[in-house]
């Protein structure tokens, strides 16, 4: 991606199949983000599928911005399940993400993203440094927030 960045993050969220369970249910539903960050709508309703468009309502300080990405592929087996998303036409940034959800024979349950960005707007492309460190922060909270879903009982 010319001019963009990739974020690689991964974090162990929990152990054993409760734990899979839980963090499984939560990307189906595209629920891996504070609800005070994000209120996504997922068209057609349901679990995620190819094909599914999640609408997003994002909050970054005093802004407020709707974002729209398309569902390319879902994957799910025993122990692994995921997805992979890309931005559509309006979105601020051209980019493509992967989550996957790993069930290690150990029993840890890891969240693995991978995501590739540029901007596409002259909004984040002036303030490319301050962008950049707001989707790190974004990221951040999924993973918290999905560590949160796991560790409710």
């Amino acid at each position: 991606f010319d001019q963009g960045q990739c974020i690689e993050m991964r974090a162990v969220l929990g152990q054993g199949p409760q734990a899979f369970a839980r963090a499984r249910k939560a990307l189906q539903g595209y629920a891996m983000f504070p609800a005070s960050l994000m209120q996504p709508l997922i068209q057609p309703p349901g679990p995620l599928k190819a094909g599914s468009t999640v609408v997003k309502w994002v909050r970054f300080g005093l802004l407020d911005f709707e974002i729209a990405n398309r569902i390319d592929k879902v994957w799910s087996q025993p122990r692994r399940h995921g997805f992979a998303l890309r931005s559509l036409e309006g979105h601020l940034e051209q980019g493509v993400e992967t989550f996957e959800l790993r069930w290690h024979k150990k029993g840890e349950v890891e969240l693995c993203l991978l995501s590739y960005s540029r901007p596409k707007h002259w909004l984040p492309r002036l303030f490319s440094a301050w962008t950049a460190h707001t989707q790190r922060k974004a990221l951040k909270a999924c993973f918290a927030e999905m560590k949160r879903v796991v560790d409710a009982a």
